[in-house]
Formats: structure tokens, sequence, C-alpha cells
């Protein structure tokens, strides 16, 4: 039987304060974190923090912080090196932005990580995943300007999944590290004008939850700006939700009477499963499942009640990632909501709001209405 959550034990009314941690600390338990500390841990591990603080299933973690990326940097002095790269970028060139970021990506994951933070990166890992057993972790990137109020840079930098024994620990936590540096990263902070050198990297390692379902969760309606809770569900690991590749089931729940509202079943023909080396590989799903609702609907309240609690905590409209493995539902990220859509804006635009003919269908990548020409690629050539 799934158990609706109790209220969550939030101990503090001012839950947002600084916790002390020390700037020159190279590795810190997630346990040991609030939301206060991005500049040390970056959004993604400084809220992981704040909601296993405030009693929330998140799966444990602990965190290579911002001073453990500048000991990699400076140990290995990449940072002038990076400097030359940046500075040689023809800014409206992609193929400039795409080899510079290839240059530098390639420096960071051919220097080695030192001696001593190799080993208390292991001393740490070792408590997740005790030597002899067996078990995977996530490696997950969090930058230091991930999820501020007037810039995301949620999603630029990469995550690695299954993660299975301590050299391949090693390689990708550099590998994060690097993705700092991805062409992406590098156009967006260039256009936004934050500076290369101020934009620094934490890593999380967490343990990983094989997830039987995964998805997302608004506080409200994103396209909408209804306050409504928004769950979006599918099947195996997140990623094939997170990455577009699949269509999830969207659940509407009332958030004062935590009703469901409203349903949309899609169809979702494969997921992304645990491979047997590690890493993530696709699996069919059998034929009866393909059609069906993804969670039922007790679960699809128990996540409502964690995201509504989450908000309150907050005090502000969140955007979380949720997964459940072994009938248990985790909490494996969670942002403030930076931009919303207006009901009252919302609206059809051009011929087919007169029509009966079909345009698109599909979900809302983004609110807002946009215009642009149109341009048809012929794909034959």
């Amino acid at each position: 039987m799934i158990q609706r959550p109790s209220k969550v034990n939030r101990p503090d009314p001012n839950p947002f304060k600084f916790t002390g941690i020390a700037m020159d600390k190279k590795i810190v338990d997630v346990n040991e974190l609030h939301v206060e500390d991005i500049p040390i841990v970056g959004g993604k591990g400084a809220n992981l923090g704040e909601l296993t603080n405030a009693g929330f299933p998140v799966p444990e973690a602990f965190v290579l912080t911002t001073a453990a990326y500048d000991y990699f940097i400076q140990n290995s002095n990449l940072m002038e090196k990076v400097a030359q790269e940046l500075a040689g970028i023809d800014r409206n060139s992609d193929d400039s932005l795409a080899a510079a970021s290839d240059k530098i990506r390639a420096m960071f994951e051919e220097c080695d990580i030192p001696q001593d933070l190799k080993k208390d990166i292991v001393s740490k890992y070792r408590i997740l995943i005790p030597k002899g057993k067996a078990g995977f972790v996530a490696v997950r990137s969090s930058a230091t300007a991930e999820d501020l109020p007037d810039a995301s840079f949620a999603g630029q930098q990469e995550t690695y999944l299954n993660v299975r024994d301590e050299e391949d620990l090693f390689d990708k936590i550099r590998k994060c590290w690097s993705s700092l540096f991805t062409a992406r990263a590098i156009a967006y902070r260039e256009k936004q004008g934050f500076a290369h050198e101020d934009v620094k990297l934490a890593v999380v390692v967490q343990r990983m939850v094989n997830s039987e379902f995964s998805g997302i969760m608004f506080t409200v309606d994103p396209n909408s700006g209804a306050k409504q809770i928004v769950i979006e569900a599918g099947y195996g690991l997140g990623e094939a939700i997170v990455g577009g590749e699949v269509t999830p089931d969207t659940y509407v729940v009332d958030k004062q009477k935590m009703e469901i509202l409203k349903k949309r079943i899609s169809t979702q023909t494969w997921k992304y499963v645990r491979g047997e080396k590690g890493g993530v590989v696709k699996q069919d799903m059998p034929k009866d499942m393909v059609k069906s609702q993804k969670i039922p609907d007790d679960r699809i309240q128990e996540i409502a009640e964690i995201g509504r609690q989450i908000e309150i905590h907050y005090e502000k409209p969140m955007d979380m990632e949720w997964c459940v493995e072994n009938d248990k539902a985790y909490i494996v990220q969670a942002r403030p909501i930076t931009a919303t859509g207006n009901s009252a804006t919302n609206e059809s635009v051009g011929a087919a709001a007169n029509s009966e003919d079909v345009v698109a269908t599909g979900l809302g990548a983004s609110p807002g209405l946009a215009t642009g020409k149109v341009i048809i690629y012929d794909t034959s050539i």
C-alpha cells in the first residue's frame, strides 16, 4: 500500500541559512548542505542538501565542491591554456565554438586527478558502495550559476548514470568538469555576459536509483501559470523524459484538494535501463504496457503531495525530478521555476485555430508565443 507522506519535518522556519561550510573544503556529504551553499556546491548539490535536511526522500550522496574543481585546475595548470582557446574563438562561428570546446575538453580528460583528492573521493565512495558490494552511482554536474532567478544553466553540463567502479568514477568526474566548456555552455555564457572563470562546477556523486518509473513535476503549470501540480511520468530511467526522447504521461493535480483533474496517457514503446556493465541501454516495453497509465492514481497523489510540501518549504513554485525504485519514491533534483506562461495570453495562432486540420500535437516545450520565417530542408539531399 502506497502511503501519502505525512507533514514533512521542517524544524527551522527560516531554512535558507548559510551552514558555514569552509570555502576550501573539497568534499562534503550532502546532509551538510543547504540552499545557501550554491557558491560551493552549485545549484543541484545545494538543493539536494536542502531537501535532505528537510526530511524529503533523497538518495545518499556526496559532493566534490568548487574547491575540488579549483584544485584540479591549479594542479593541472589548465586555466591559462583554456583562456587562450577561449580568446581565439570566433563567436559568430559554430565550428569555431565546437573546435575550442573539443580542445578544452580533451585537456581536462588527459589530466589526472591529484592523488590526495583521489584518496578522499574513494573514501566517500566506499560509504555509498562498500568494497565487495555491487552497486552503482550517478555522477552529476552542479554549476554555481545553474539555477539563478534571471538565467538558467540547467542541462548544459553532463550527467553520467550507472557508474560502476573507482576508475570509471574518476573518468566521469573529469568529464563533468570538462562539460563546463561544451560549445553550448560557452556560447550561453558569452550571450548572458557571464565571465567563464566566474562559473565553476561542483560534482554530485549519488547512489544510483535503478528507476522503474520516473518523471518531472512542476508545482505550477509551466505553460499557463495555473496553480496546479503537473506530473509527467514514464517507464525506466528518467533520461528518456528529460532528454525529450519519449512522450510521458501527464497528470494534473488540484493543489488544494489533491484530486487528479486530468490525465493524458502516452504511448511508450521502450525505456532506458541499466546495462550489464553500467551505463544505460534501451529495452522494449511489453506490448500490454505500451499504452497503459504509467503509475497508479495513489502514486500520483503521493508524488504530488511531496511536491506540494517542497513548494511550501521553499515558499516558491518548484520544478523537480522524481523516480521510483522498489515501491519507494525519491526526489533526485529540485529547483525554482524561473519562467511560466500566462493563461490570459496563451492562445492559438494562425489558420489552425479555425481549422479542423491538426497541424501538430504534443506537449509544449516552453511557454509563450513566437513567429519567424519557415525554412524547409530537403532531407533527401
